[in-house]
């Protein structure tokens, strides 16, 4: 279950994933690192208030591959000094692994919103690539290219 907490008076925006299924762990990311890659991606899905169907089904996959616990409690990581400190927590090689995970996420409901590319700049401002390097990656993952 995934929920968006809008009903807290602070204006954070809490979500909570409780996995299904069986947890099969690949790879050797440690807790702390796949639990902040969840919460970027959180922070891309959660950017416009709202949690498709899709996007929660992706970031219940990606946790899922991660190995995290069934009762992951996630904070959605949406300001861009807070997306820039946890990225610059990743090594280089992760931070391009998760801006693929980023566009992924925020193609999950078939669109994407201006609050998911100020995201999703910041990432690949760390990463050298300019604003048409990235509409060209999201229009290839909209197009499932």
């Amino acid at each position: 279950m995934a929920s968006a907490n809008g009903g807290r008076d602070d204006g954070v925006l809490v979500v909570v994933v409780a996995l299904d299924g069986l947890i099969h762990h690949v790879g050797d990311m440690e807790e702390p690192t796949s639990r902040r890659i969840c919460s970027l991606i959180a922070g891309v899905i959660c950017s416009d208030e709202k949690m498709s169907p899709d996007e929660r089904s992706f970031l219940l996959r990606t946790a899922d591959k991660f190995g995290l616990p069934r009762d992951i409690a996630l904070m959605p990581i949406t300001e861009k000094d807070d997306v820039a400190a946890e990225l610059g927590q990743l090594s280089e090689a992760l931070r391009w692994e998760t801006l693929d995970l980023l566009i992924k996420a925020a193609a999950a409901d078939g669109k994407i919103v201006e609050a998911e590319r100020e995201i999703l700049g910041v990432v690949t401002g760390m990463l050298g690539l300019s604003k048409g390097d990235l509409e060209e990656r999201l229009r290839r993952e909209l197009a499932g290219e």
